[in-house]
């Protein structure tokens, strides 16, 4: 009786073939590079743990789930359950259909009643290029938005009826059931290929499942389950949102989550980890950024997460980078985030730590830490954003475990902020063009903000910093919103011991107009910052130690790169 369970167990994983361009393909095969099957989700269903299934080059108009009923999840890293590109293949999973039947209706303006009902937020695309959205889908898209927000917060309609369409624009006439568009060619949508979101993507669940070299677009994604593996893939041009993560122990790399309707991805959970992704050009609904969007924005309760070398550029009116509520031990490092609406924020969470990035460029703050306690801010470099380089506050708002505290005061006590460099933020370009709280320009506020002084606000320091400014710009420092103000370096330096080690200085960069922020020879940067834990590994992942000159102390230079000498790089 117990032979056949043990042959079970160690018949050997299989490898099944999707081929939907192959002329022998057909979901009445079994999956054999010989009589490879048509659809991915035929292709999964006699899928057992450890077994692989290539899909070859094609566009796949599916909804995917890897780890569907009856499908084993695998057993380990060793033995893992994997659906992947069969390489050098271009796989595409599209979550929207084509659109036909186009008809004038006058100009440059076309119509079509074929327009299919969709389940999912409708958006067009015009040879993979997104229309603009006039109207709002006869109320659907606002209702949608209104019943997950709670209240209406979608910003992004152009005009209100037809009569208001623009080149490369779509309406919706929801008492005709007519789609009318506006190409930005200006020519017949019968000449090109229209398609319209309809449905999700792809998901993977269970445990040791593998997605390797898949593009998920005009649809999302989302990895759930743990020690799952999502690599190389691209989740874009999503309604909503392109990717997600929760369950525990998730691992997200070289994936692209870009041009998605509200936020990159998102997520929650524990343990994961997110490396050399890209999360750029999202939020094109413009949903309020005080609510939901932002490059990617994780939600309570998250814990144990490193995110590195991730990119989070140009996502309209949101931070790059969000961790929102009761957020633990996470780890931001070795990242670009620049021309977002804010760069990093981190708030009401505890244990933050952030590294080697470079935050330019942004409309708000480089590193944003709302009642955060137990932060390490850490060899970054934060140039002409908008609003501050670094603010940390801790101020009167309800929530988390601290609620009841003194004032009901979330602390935002024992922040770190150590061997960064601070150039022109605040800067004219990226500011808010409105006054400030205290009816003065923002272009006059800080380059760092820190705590203001209160019972629960303690053990902030910041020092070994490089603190720069154009000449005329005046350069404070503050204790919280404008509380208590510190007219320059040396006042700061005297009345609160901070940053006692800092400098006022250029830092010269290598090439500061392409963004290149390594430091030039005679840099003030080189060895100026006096080691501390969680620094030692520079942008590169290499250790910052070296060999000190003799008789003086081990220093390090300040910002995420080390310094290179010339005879070094032969």
């Amino acid at each position: 009786m117990a032979l056949p369970f043990l042959l079970a167990v160690v018949l050997p994983a299989a490898d099944y073939y999707v081929a939907q361009q192959d002329p022998k393909a057909s979901d009445d095969n079994n999956g054999t590079a010989a009589a490879p099957c048509k659809t991915i989700n035929r292709g999964l269903k006699d899928f057992k743990s450890g077994d692989t299934l290539f899909v070859k080059k094609g566009v796949y108009r599916e909804v995917v789930n890897m780890c569907p009923p009856g499908v084993a999840s695998g057993k380990s890293y060793g033995q893992m359950t994997s659906l992947m590109a069969f390489p050098g293949d271009d796989v595409v999973i599209k979550g929207s259909d084509v659109i036909t039947g186009w008809k004038n209706y006058k100009d440059k303006i076309w119509y079509t009643e074929n327009a299919p009902v969709p389940t999912a937020l409708p958006i067009i695309f015009c040879d993979d290029k997104r229309l603009e959205i006039i109207g709002d889908w006869g109320g659907t898209m606002s209702a949608m938005i209104k019943k997950m927000a709670g209240f209406d917060v979608w910003k992004g309609r152009k005009g209100e009826k037809r009569e208001e369409l623009e080149v490369n624009s779509y309406f919706y006439d929801k008492a005709c059931n007519r789609l009318y568009v506006w190409l930005a060619d200006g020519g017949d949508p019968n000449s090109h290929q229209m398609e319209i979101t309809m449905r999700g993507g792809l998901n993977i669940g269970g445990s040791y499942m593998r997605v390797s070299g898949i593009q998920i677009l005009q649809a999302g994604s989302g990895v759930g389950g743990s020690y799952n593996i999502m690599e190389n893939c691209e989740s874009s041009d999503a309604s909503w949102s392109g990717g997600g993560v929760y369950g525990e122990f998730n691992t997200i790399i070289g994936c692209k989550f870009n041009r998605n309707g509200d936020q990159g991805m998102g997520g929650s959970g524990r343990g994961h980890r997110i490396i050399n992704c890209e999360t750029s050009w999202n939020n094109y609904l413009k949903i309020d950024a005080g609510w939901h969007s932002g490059g990617c924005k994780f939600i309570p309760f998250c814990s144990d997460i490193v995110m590195s070398g991730h990119v989070a550029a140009y996502n309209i009116a949101c931070p790059g980078i969000w961790f929102d509520w009761g957020n633990f031990n996470i780890t931001v490092e070795n990242s670009i985030v620049h021309h977002n609406g804010g760069g990093i924020m981190y708030e009401v969470s505890e244990r933050g730590t952030f590294r080697n990035n470079v935050c330019y460029a942004n409309y708000g703050r480089g590193i944003y830490l709302s009642n955060s306690p137990d932060c390490q801010v850490l060899n970054n470099v934060f140039y002409h954003n908008g609003m501050s380089g670094v603010a940390a506050v801790g101020v009167s708002r309800d929530g988390g475990d601290y609620g009841s505290g003194t004032n009901n005061r979330l602390p935002a006590n024992n922040t770190v902020v150590w061997g960064n460099i601070f150039v022109d933020n605040c800067h004219p370009d990226f500011a808010p063009k409105t006054m400030d709280g205290r009816d003065e320009p923002w272009t006059t506020r800080p380059e760092l903000i820190m705590p203001d002084v209160h019972e629960i606000n303690t053990g902030n320091i910041s020092d070994y910093n490089i603190f720069y400014r154009s000449p005329g710009r005046p350069m404070p420092f503050w204790f919280g919103w404008h509380l208590t103000l510190f007219k320059d370096l040396t006042e700061w330096q005297e009345k609160t011991g901070n940053d006692k080690h800092s400098i006022i200085a250029q830092p010269l960069f290598v090439n500061p107009t392409s963004f290149d922020f390594r430091p030039a020879p005679k840099s003030p940067a080189i060895d100026l910052v006096r080691p501390r834990m969680g620094g030692a590994y520079d942008m590169a992942g290499k250790m910052r130690d070296r060999k000190p000159p003799e008789g003086k102390p081990l220093r390090w230079t300040a910002g995420p790169f080390p310094f290179v000498p010339q005879e070094d790089k032969k």
